[in-house]
């Protein structure tokens, strides 16, 4: 029997990207010569991708990237990234969850701070490394006119997760409850902790100290370096 060899090409999409490929098909069966193609074809897409993706450093994933060498350019950065993320998330149907993840001493408490001035909080803001977590009602003063957007939040809740080591112990916070109110924003420092990675996550901060200053970057989903 002759066949007669058709060389197609098609696009092979891995994870949202498209990398070109060649398929050799005989009639409605695929020759020996085809078969081992589309196995190398396949084993190269693969070796692709993990050595550019699956290796790539976090931080070559960041939307946005600050500097801070102050408290003052702290709060500055903070208040326009809550002036962004408020128009990105107004309308989501629970609450927008934040993680902050760093060394001690990064400056995640601080940046914390920062966004509760922002927003009109009276309290002082301290990390609640021994309490887990405070909660505090969102004002109205002058500081949220630096935004210049509605705030959709009634509420900052600040945890810590430092002292924590599995994701069950988040239920006695009323996990659940707490992340189904659309009116709360919550800031969870150590997020590793208790299981919260990108995918359980909002936003991903992530703080690093650098000779130059904090840094803050904005990743993946939406991340920080401070």
């Amino acid at each position: 029997m002759v066949v007669t060899n058709q060389m197609a090409e098609t696009i092979t999409v891995v994870r949202g990207i498209k990398l070109p490929t060649i398929r050799f098909i005989v009639g409605q069966h695929l020759s020996r010569r085809g078969v081992w193609l589309i196995f190398i074809e396949q084993i190269l897409i693969l070796a692709y991708f993990r050595i550019f993706h699956y290796h790539r450093p976090m931080k070559d994933k960041a939307v946005k990237e600050f500097i801070s060498h102050s408290i003052e350019e702290t709060e500055a950065i903070a208040a326009q990234w809550l002036k962004d993320i408020s128009k990105k998330y107004a309308g989501k149907d629970e609450a927008l969850v934040v993680g902050l993840s760093g060394h001690l001493g990064a400056a995640k408490t601080a940046f914390v701070k920062a966004v509760a001035k922002t927003l009109g909080v009276k309290e002082a803001v301290t990390s609640p490394t021994f309490v887990l977590m405070k909660i505090y009602e969102i004002g109205t003063n002058n500081q949220r006119s630096m935004i210049n957007d509605r705030i959709p939040w009634k509420r900052l809740i600040h945890i810590d997760a430092y002292r924590l080591e599995r994701p069950e112990e988040l239920e006695a916070l009323d996990w659940e409850d707490v992340v189904a109110d659309r009116n709360n924003l919550i800031m969870v420092e150590w997020p590793e902790n208790v299981g919260l990675d990108e995918s359980g996550l909002s936003i991903l901060l992530k703080f690093e100290i650098r000779n130059n200053g904090y840094h803050v970057a904005e990743l993946g989903t939406s991340s920080l370096i401070l």
